[in-house]
């Protein structure tokens, strides 16, 4: 009777360890090494994606009873910072590129958004999902629901965006699409209704990248390919004359030209020595 118990007792120990694993496996992660992609799935629903990278990271959770984030983060000063010394302040003024941060209160298992609270420019303002808007320095302002129902952010092409209704308050106003999860194109705009940043994502990877002065022209663009800073960053003066001008392959500085002339990496110096 007594062995008869204990074999029981065993048996039903493995059934609770089985189908503790089996709720473990439910979540699994896969790494795409090719397009520098993480994706996490549990069951068959995505519950987040990520892109690492020293210029550009990214990465989305939304998902139940977790921290649910949508984060973008562009680090043009950390790339920069070798030649920081030469950098005045309207150029190191520049290189502080805000993205959207989104705090996402999800209800329910694989639920929708509630609503969520938008950190942007060092101000916080809150959506609320029933009508996609909310309130901001007494200013009503429009966004758009983050749609978490059916996978949908993660399978579909979705569209966040932050808007004024009063016409003359916009320099808070921006564009943000999304492709199966992944950023597709950020624009932002200035108090002038002309642009302020404009940057293209391809595979969710950084693609191109501009910003405006006030007056329209352009202010800096970047050379980018499969992600990193590769060829001529290119700084203008508001009159449309070149200013400054940084080489870079894959995100590090080779050499820049300024007012004097062209200044290369000296090893045996170990200081940057112009050239020409």
């Amino acid at each position: 009777m007594r062995k008869n118990f204990l074999v029981l007792l065993l048996m039903c120990s493995s059934t609770i360890f089985l189908a503790q694993n089996s709720g473990v496996d439910k979540k699994r992660t896969q790494w795409d090494s090719i397009n520098g992609c993480g994706v996490v799935w549990d069951s068959n629903h995505i519950v987040s994606k990520e892109i690492k990278g020293d210029l550009y990271s990214y990465k989305a959770v939304l998902a139940r009873n977790q921290n649910s984030y949508v984060k973008a983060e562009l680090k043009l000063d950390s790339v920069f910072k070798p030649i920081q010394s030469f950098l005045n302040n309207e150029i190191r003024q520049s290189l502080q590129l805000d993205l959207p941060y989104y705090q996402v209160r999800i209800d329910g298992y694989y639920g929708y958004s509630s609503g969520y609270n938008l950190h942007y420019k060092g101000e916080r303002i809150t959506i609320f999902r029933d009508c996609g808007c909310g309130t901001f320095k007494g200013q009503r302002v429009s966004g758009r629901r983050i749609r978490v129902m059916g996978n949908f952010f993660f399978t579909r092409p979705a569209r966040l965006y932050l808007h004024f209704r009063n016409p003359r308050v916009n320099e808070f106003d921006f564009q943000f699409k999304f492709e199966n999860g992944l950023p597709k194109s950020f624009v932002s705009f200035q108090y002038t209704n002309l642009l302020d940043k404009k940057i293209k994502f391809k595979n969710g990877k950084l693609d191109s990248l501009k910003s405006y002065y006030p007056n329209g022209e352009l202010e800096f663009e970047a050379s980018v390919i499969e992600g990193k800073l590769t060829g001529y960053f290119v700084f203008y003066h508001s009159n449309g004359d070149e200013k400054f001008k940084v080489f870079f392959r894959n995100n590090k500085v080779l050499h820049f030209i300024n007012e004097e002339g062209r200044y290369d990496w000296n090893e045996g110096l170990n200081n940057w020595t112009l050239y020409y």
